[in-house]
């Protein structure tokens, strides 16, 4: 496979642990105590998950967030680390706590509440320092990051004046304002999505409707859709891609985990978008067979293999 030299992407956002309580004996119910068959602390936080599907792949990243001077953020800092993840521009607060997610697992539906903490406080990268080493700088996880959203627009356009290729996974909006978006749709060479995200922030009725918005402002839209596949969308059409079978344990970090195989095979591969939405796919579909959002630990061989299996040319 042919890569390149010294390759860095920059992944920017939340830093979190994920506690996970699995097969629940019901859904949760107000005043009744519900019981958990299984229970894990694992990484979590859209950014961390990306940055480690994509480090397990092959590639080079470094992080770029917040973690608290605690427990849960040494445990993050040491993950990070045994991914092969560089945690250099990791910054570090003693005033407040990492953030944390609980996973409520009932069959394949999930209830999540989360902690901020350190998510909320990330103020973004440094822009005193030099980006050179970087070709792709990807964003998650913005509407939480409270304190940094406001400077996103300008962080981006220092990033996109020194040449660097930007990617946004939006994540959803609680409140559903979706801000600044629209300034940033010219500045990004891919956004990626899912339905909800893509039907509240279009305000459509329907995918089709969204994908004709979407098709006008973004250079690439990258719609995840779940056990449906994914839809390609570009000015000049929409290619749909299927989705890989697979017997599912958990979905957590199969989005995150799609869009960090869809950068490594175009980015690192150099493959087209239509082929790095199949890679990208199949490594999804491999993410939802083990629990947590990193246990796949999915290399190139891995999604070859898939691919392979598939009678899918790559």
């Amino acid at each position: 496979m042919l890569m390149k030299n010294n390759y860095n992407i920059l992944f920017c956002g939340d830093i979190n642990v994920d506690l996970v309580f699995g097969n629940l004996s019901h859904p949760v119910q107000d005043d009744k105590e519900v019981l958990a068959e299984t229970f894990s602390k694992t990484v979590g936080s859209s950014a961390v998950i990306t940055a480690a599907a994509f480090a397990s792949l092959g590639g080079k990243c470094v992080v770029s967030g917040l973690r608290g001077n605690d427990e849960n953020g040494l445990f993050m800092d040491s993950k990070m680390k045994e991914f092969g993840i560089d945690t250099r521009l990791v910054q570090i607060s003693d005033s407040v706590k990492t953030g944390i997610t609980v996973n409520l697992n009932y069959g394949r539906s999930r209830s999540q509440v989360t902690y901020p903490g350190t998510i909320s406080e990330y103020t973004g990268p440094d822009l005193g320092i030099s980006y050179s080493q970087f070709s792709h700088v990807h964003f998650t996880g913005i509407y939480q990051q409270t304190s940094f959203l406001p400077n996103l627009v300008r962080v981006i356009k220092h990033l996109k004046e020194q040449g660097l290729k930007i990617s946004l996974d939006t994540q959803w909006d609680a409140q559903e304002k979706w801000e600044y978006l629209e300034i940033l749709y010219p500045l990004l060479d891919v956004l990626f999505i899912n339905e909800d995200e893509a039907l509240s922030i279009s305000n459509s009725l329907s995918i089709h409707e969204a994908t004709l918005f979407f098709k006008n402002r973004v250079k690439m839209t990258v719609l995840k859709m779940g056990a449906q596949g994914a839809l390609i969308i570009t000015e000049n059409g929409e290619d749909f891609i299927p989705i890989y079978p697979a017997t599912v344990i958990d979905t957590i970090g199969a989005g995150d985990t799609f869009s960090a195989a869809f950068i490594y095979s175009h980015e690192v591969l150099n493959k087209s978008f239509i082929k790095s939405a199949h890679f990208a796919s199949a490594a999804s579909a491999r993410s939802c067979q083990f629990p947590g959002g990193v246990e796949a630990k999915s290399s190139y061989t891995d999604i070859i293999n898939i691919l392979e299996s598939h009678n899918v040319q790559f």
